[in-house]
């Protein structure tokens, strides 16, 4: 996504603080700092009325609480969604990355968990296939946020509702 957003959406990748490690070495444990933190950031751009993506891997177990609790304490439309994607194609992807190198396999597999969606309402499951563009374009257009850095016009006819979304 990161490529594609315009000037004034803010990503609050996990990436984007795990780098640093100066809050956390296991930012996936239990009590972990990353949730409360990414989710208190993305809070504060949200009531000073920025729109805010929160993407990366983040495991339901370690920051679905923090992320529902975000969630329902937002005053505005808030949208989630969940890229579906088999092991596999998980490897794909990641071996297409300009940081590819940072990680490997093995850490991709510790931390693929199939079906790991929030299960919250109105929730959208993206299917693997669907491509970057057709999924930016779907999330864009939901968000009623204008594309200012990307033309592509792919349509958003291939994803679906999650088990527990509306």
């Amino acid at each position: 996504m990161r490529p594609h957003l315009c000037p004034v959406v803010v990503d609050l990748s996990a990436r984007l603080f795990v780098e640093p490690r100066l809050l956390w070495e296991k930012k996936d444990l239990p009590g972990g700092l990353a949730p409360s933190f990414i989710t208190h950031s993305a809070g504060f751009l949200l009531n000073v009325g920025w729109p805010v993506i929160i993407e990366g891997i983040l495991s339901a177990t370690f920051y679905g609480s923090a992320l529902r609790g975000l969630i329902a304490a937002h005053r505005g439309r808030t949208l989630v969604y969940f890229l579906q994607v088999e092991l596999a194609e998980t490897f794909a992807r990641h071996a297409s990355r300009p940081e590819a190198a940072e990680f490997s396999t093995a850490d991709v597999t510790s931390w693929f968990e199939p079906d790991d969606w929030l299960d919250v309402p109105g929730e959208i499951v993206i299917p693997q296939t669907s491509t970057l563009p057709t999924t930016v374009n779907r999330i864009y257009q939901d968000a009623q946020i204008d594309r200012l850095t990307t033309s592509s016009s792919a349509p958003i006819d291939d994803v679906r509702p999650a088990a527990g979304g509306q």
